[in-house]
């Protein structure tokens, strides 16, 4: 769903860092992480969230299914 979304709309990147920057000028390190991503492959960066989120799910489950 979010890739339909976004092939959509033609995004400026700089444009789009500066909204970050200015949106969390009160939370330094969320910049920091954001201009960390911004160095990445985008869909390498959608394959890491992945990864990590299904890795959480999957955690979360085996935690319920052991107790």
């Amino acid at each position: 769903m979010w890739t339909n979304a976004a092939a959509e709309k033609n995004y400026d990147a700089e444009s789009m860092r500066e909204a970050v920057k200015t949106a969390a000028a009160d939370y330094p390190d969320l910049i920091a992480r954001a201009e960390e991503y911004a160095a990445h492959e985008p869909a390498a960066v959608r394959e890491m969230n992945f990864a990590f989120g299904l890795a959480c799910v999957l955690d979360g489950l085996e935690r319920r299914l052991v107790t």
